[in-house]
């Protein structure tokens, strides 16, 4: 939650991803990268209600309870 742009997501619904794999980008001046906090496999990318009223869009990962680290960390 920040008053940026939203990040744009870069994977999709079945990639496997692991703690620090960057799974969106940054979009703008005011916009960060989001990193995955867990290992697991994305399971769908999805509109989210904000407490504002907005959108935006979530990606969910299924934890493989592992907290597998990313090769390039």
């Amino acid at each position: 939650m920040h008053i940026g742009k939203p990040a744009i997501p870069i994977v999709k619904a079945g990639d496997e991803v692991f703690v620090g794999t960057l799974i969106a980008e940054q979009d703008g001046f005011i916009s960060a990268p989001i990193y995955s906090s867990v290992s697991g496999k994305v399971t769908k990318l999805s509109d989210y209600l904000m407490y504002n009223g907005a959108t935006t869009t979530a990606v969910v990962v299924e934890s493989d309870g592992e907290m597998a680290i990313d090769e390039s960390i």
